[in-house]
């Protein structure tokens, strides 16, 4: 990339009637309404992405592009720095997005019938598990007083215990739409509830970089334990403002949660 077209790109028009004016949905969909309804920032994205999309443009790269070891590579070497995680790079794949990843968890380690659970309240589209899948969608409350948000533990373990068709946890972390993040205590009860149970889990952690003050994300796959039954999903649309670019990770830290991942084409997957 060079420096002066680095310093030569515009700054973009990042207020309501800029971001209307280039068809953002978040400002189109309802009008001139505040647009508050859908998890984007309006800081726009990072120079650096906006230099090398120009490059693309500018070079008619309209072809095809696939270079997973790349991709992969990146987010182990952003985790590093960010959250001090380093995933390997031979254990996880690229989806077209995160949701794509947890049908892809809900595809491979259960069937139909099965038990899932979702924390509640939730992002709306882990409502459409059960039904799309003919899954039974079980549901994990969490519970809320003067302090905030709460997850239940115990009414997990309560769950876990009373019903041995469940065989997958989605968790949203940090939580949509709560903002509440797991804390290391917590992470480890529930990787030792689901080793306990034989319960995979599927760690949506798109919001990682995105926490309140004060809080801290701890990636579920630095838990002891967890590499044996967890598959972690993240993606830099949050982070850097870029959802119309579609890409994200499946990690695992495990040959054979890997090799259950690959088991679905690649062609379902954006890819192959």
């Amino acid at each position: 990339m060079s420096e002066s077209l680095y310093e030569k790109l515009p700054m973009p028009d990042l207020s309501p009637d800029g971001r209307r004016q280039v068809r953002m949905t978040k400002w189109t969909r309802y009008g001139d309404a505040q647009a508050a309804w859908l998890a984007e920032h309006d800081l726009g994205a990072p120079p650096e992405v906006r230099a090398r999309l120009h490059e693309l443009v500018a070079g008619g790269a309209f072809g095809y592009h696939f270079e997973p070891e790349n991709v992969l590579g990146s987010f182990s070497r952003w985790t590093t720095q960010r959250h001090g995680w380093t995933p390997d790079p031979e254990l996880g794949i690229l989806t077209e997005n995160v949701l794509q990843g947890i049908w892809l968890g809900v595809e491979v380690f259960t069937q139909p019938g099965d038990g899932v659970v979702i924390s509640t309240p939730i992002y709306p589209p882990f409502l459409d598990i059960s039904p799309s899948t003919a899954r039974r969608q079980v549901e994990w409350p969490m519970y809320r007083d003067d302090q905030g948000w709460h997850n239940d533990l115990d009414g997990l373990e309560s769950l876990l215990a009373g019903d041995p068709g469940i065989r997958l946890m989605v968790l949203c972390h940090p939580h949509n739409p709560t903002g509440v993040v797991f804390t290391e205590a917590e992470l480890a009860r529930i990787v030792a509830l689901a080793t306990q149970h034989n319960v995979k889990i599927i760690s949506d952690e798109i919001h990682g970089d995105l926490v309140h003050p004060g809080a801290k994300h701890i990636p579920m796959l630095t838990i002891p334990g967890a590499e044996a039954c967890t598959v972690t999903l993240a993606s830099g649309v949050k982070t850097f403002g870029f959802g119309g670019i579609k890409c994200a990770v499946a990690q695992t830290a495990n040959e054979n949660l890997l090799e259950n991942l690959q088991s679905v084409s690649a062609k379902l997957l954006g890819g192959g």
